[in-house]
């Protein structure tokens, strides 16, 4: 599914700053160790997805509020 819509930089910078949080959690997810290898690769993709995103926001949108 794609949507296509108009981000303030504000907007943008508030997306950015929860993935930047999403990854962090996963990542701590990671580095216990009570988890299964299922949880390991859905964390390691999850993580990916939120990088990607990061990339393409950044890419698109001035990363200053207006």
């Amino acid at each position: 599914m794609k949507i296509t819509t108009t981000l303030t930089g504000y907007e943008v910078s508030a997306i950015l700053d929860c993935m930047d949080t999403k990854i962090t959690a996963l990542n701590n997810v990671l580095e216990s160790e009570d988890f299964d290898s299922d949880l390991l690769d859905s964390c390691k993709l999850e993580i990916e997805k939120c990088k990607n995103l990061i990339l393409k926001l950044s890419l698109k949108a001035p990363l200053t509020p207006h």
